[in-house]
Parts: C-alpha cells; structure tokens; sequence
C-alpha cells in the first residue's frame, strides 16, 4: 500500500496524485514533498514551491538498497539557489515530536554539512528550524546528521562515520529522523545508526520549507511518530 494512490498511467503524470490516508504511514503526515513537472509540491496542502535559482532535475542515482538500474531523479544542488514554499506550511509550525523521511543522496564526493542540505524548515531571523543534510567533509565522511536549531543555539546530531558506507555519492539514501521531544534517533536505510538529547525547535512567522542543496528524491514529516521508532531501536 503505497503513500499516494496508484493508478495505470501511458505515460508519467505532471499533475500530483491524491494521499492515500488509508496507509498507517500517514498517520500526522504534514508535508510529503514529491517532485513534480520539473518542481516540487507538497501533497498535504497542494501548495508548489518555488523556483529561487532555475534548479533543475539533472541527475539519476542509484536507488536505495539496489544495485542494478534502479533509479530516481533528483533534484539539482546549489548553494545559491533551492525550491522554497512561498508561505508557511503545517510543517514549519512542528516545534514538539516529529518524524521526517527524506530520500536522496550527495552531489559529489568530499561534500561538506554547509553543502550537503537536503531540506530544511527554518527562518531567517533568529535562525529557528531543522535541517537534514549529508556530510562527506566536515566532521563525518559518510554521513549524515539532523540540525536543530532553537533561536540561534543549534545542535548537531550525526549518523557517525561511514554509515552511509563507501562512496556514499554514487547512491540515493533513504534518512529516517525522528524526535520524540527529549531524544533524536537517527535511522539510514532501515539501520539504528545513532541516539542523543534533542531540543525543539521553536516556531517562527519566517520559517519556511525549502529543499536546497543535495539531491533530493522526496521529503515526508509527521507530527509525531507514525512507526514507532522510539519504542524500538
């Protein structure tokens, strides 16, 4: 059963298709960002992003856990320029539990955390919000790492290195962050790959949703925890 309803296309639909909210897994979804028509759009509100600096879908990478032909399309990374919803979202109110999904990869090999962002949901202002983004450089190589940041004082919680494994670039991911309101558990391709103390990020009139910079398939976050990840590890 799938996220979004399956139907028998001739040919790949440049209209969004509805959300399937018989699947347990959208239990507090409030943001499934799926590309569409050279763009993106979020399939809880129906709202499309923005354009900010003529991104476009360049690259196929390898899908998770494949070796063969299996691919996805991804976005194009620039660190001037990312896809940004133009008002603020259910999603940019989340400040308690949550859980995001975000499937995509690197844009290249030795990718530093500043280049490596795969969506985020913060202001401008006071710096509130979250980030999830890949870091191959900075203090991790083959990694990855959830960033809270609560009205300027910032935490950096990392998957540790390699665990993305070798030549992490050259395949999509699937990222799996969840926050229970006093820990983050941090979760690659169905692997327990670390736990630390979170704090919530506080809300804010400029947070907004963009996906910037790594290569992103797709992005899904929910209010709460729709698996039950924190009562396993």
């Amino acid at each position: 059963m799938g996220l979004v309803f399956q139907q028998q296309w001739a040919r790949q639909s440049h209209a969004a298709v509805g959300i399937n909210w018989a699947n347990p897994l959208t239990r507090g979804l409030k943001f499934l960002a799926v590309p569409v028509d050279g763009g993106w759009i979020d399939l809880y509100t129906r709202i499309p992003a923005i354009n900010t600096n003529s991104q476009t879908f360049d690259r196929i990478v390898q899908a998770p856990g494949f070796a063969g032909s299996q691919v996805g399309r991804a976005t194009k990374g620039s660190t001037s320029g990312h896809f940004k919803w133009p008002a603020q979202l259910p999603v940019d109110l989340i400040t308690g539990p949550m859980t995001a999904f975000i499937e995509g990869s690197m844009t290249a090999d030795a990718l530093s955390e500043n280049q490596g962002a795969a969506f985020n949901t913060g202001d401008v202002v006071v710096g509130s919000g979250w980030t999830v983004g890949f870091d191959d450089a900075s203090t991790y190589n083959n990694s990855w790492y959830l960033f809270t940041n609560t009205g300027g004082s910032g935490t950096q919680h990392r998957g540790g290195q390699d665990v993305l494994g070798a030549s992490a670039e050259k395949r999509a991911h699937r990222l799996c962050a969840s926050f229970d309101g006093t820990n983050v558990r941090l979760f690659n391709n169905g692997t327990f790959n670390s736990s630390s103390a979170g704090t919530a990020p506080i809300t804010h009139s400029t947070r907004r949703a963009r996906i910037i910079a790594a290569h992103t398939i797709g992005v899904r976050v929910c209010r709460d925890d729709p698996r039950g990840i924190h009562g396993r590890r």
